[in-house]
């Protein structure tokens, strides 16, 4: 029984030991995960505005060229 006893003490030695590096893992995991959520949205943000800048300058250059078209098309007479 004192073998018994002694593993015993052995067992419960090393599962305190598991469970601390557990609790260690665990909270990394959860910084990792708060983490990655914030860069994820920050660039998304990112993205989307660029996203939005580049419909405006797509717009304004379509603006342009149709401002030069007009200004530049002449119209021909229907017959000759």
């Amino acid at each position: 029984t004192a073998a018994l006893m002694a593993n015993y003490d052995a067992v419960v030695a090393h599962t305190q030991v598991v469970g601390g590096v557990q609790a260690a893992v665990n909270m990394i995991g959860v910084a990792l995960f708060f983490l990655m959520g914030f860069r994820t949205n920050s660039s998304y943000d990112r993205w989307y505005e660029a996203r939005r800048l580049w419909g405006a300058v797509s717009t304004s250059l379509g603006t342009v060229a149709a401002i030069i078209a007009a200004g530049t098309i002449r119209s021909r007479p229907l017959s000759q």
